[in-house]
């Protein structure tokens, strides 16, 4: 019986529509065996990747990925293959495939995955679609929900979210975090003598100095106005103190250039706390990193302080 999809052609004349179909598609398409060994490119494949079908074919399939995922991708292979899933779609800003062309540049792949059986053997086949313009955008959404635009620091919102993961996942391991509030001492001030786009100059400076001697995986973020937080996980209290001095004195050693090209100095007041116990909120820690603040300008501002 022939096939529903070629019905009403001949048998040959449908597998040759078939192999038309997907040599011509836009959509890159790759086929490997149970060793992932390369079987079969189509021409947009070869486009994609940058090599010829003889490059490819007989190939491992490694070589058209990063090399940062190639010793966890034969887990995932095993692991998809058990799952007796017959297709798996990924396309999303966090969830898609990264390939590595044949000149080195990584490109981000949304993929359907399938996995058949033919005559006795497996065979995984990928449609691999590019999808940079669309991680692009995902990307500018989410940056836009979640940094403060004037700043580049991320936005009250998100650090409250990211705080409050943190806070469970050092509650889960016993380890210590550290919070700092970070206030630009006599803002008001700045902006009264020399007009609000030098005040956003001097936030932006207080962001970059900042951020300049934060680690990696510390969450920096405007908190409003003139005031900023930090959170400092696995910072004890000496820590959380030294990391408030690090950027105390970084701001001190900036200036900003006012309307006269005249620099500006900038200090700020920086208030410490961690986290004392396993009950201990968020919320707790915000409150005693502000009491710490406060103390800090009323002993005489640019310090820092600890609660």
């Amino acid at each position: 019986m022939t096939a529903p999809h070629t019905r009403g052609l001949a048998p040959d004349v449908g597998d040759e529509l078939r192999r038309r179909i997907i040599e011509e598609t836009a959509d890159a398409v790759v086929a490997v065996d149970e060793t992932q060994t390369i079987l079969f490119v189509n021409r947009a494949a070869c486009a994609a990747f940058g090599y010829t079908v003889d490059q490819m074919v007989g190939r491992r399939l490694e070589t058209l990925m990063p090399e940062r995922f190639r010793s966890a991708h034969p887990g995932q292979v095993a692991a998809y293959g058990a799952s007796g899933a017959p297709a798996r779609y990924m396309g999303d800003r966090s969830n898609h495939i990264v390939g590595v062309r044949a000149d080195g540049e990584e490109i981000p792949l949304g993929a359907t995955i399938l996995q058949l059986e033919l005559r006795g053997r497996r065979v995984y086949a990928a449609i691999l679609r590019d999808i940079r313009a669309r991680v692009d955008r995902l990307r500018s959404l989410y940056d836009l929900a979640n940094t403060d635009v004037l700043t580049g620091a991320y936005n009250r919102r998100f650090f409250l979210e990211a705080a409050e993961r943190e806070q469970r996942r050092a509650a889960r391991h016993a380890q210590d975090v550290g919070l700092l509030m970070i206030d630009v001492d006599r803002f008001k001030q700045i902006n009264d003598r020399y007009g609000h786009a030098v005040g956003d100059g001097v936030l932006q400076a207080v962001a970059d100095a900042a951020l300049s001697v934060l680690r990696a995986h510390d969450v920096f973020a405007r908190w409003g106005g003139e005031e900023f937080v930090a959170l400092l996980p696995q910072t004890d209290a000496s820590g959380a103190l030294a990391g408030a001095e690090r950027i105390r004195r970084k701001i001190e050693a900036s200036a900003v250039a006012g309307p006269d090209g005249a620099p500006i100095p900038v200090t700020v007041s920086v208030g410490a706390s961690v986290r004392i116990g396993p009950e201990e909120t968020l919320s707790d820690m915000l409150r005693r990193a502000d009491a710490a603040l406060y103390q800090a300008k009323a002993d005489g501002r640019n310090r820092s302080r600890a609660g």
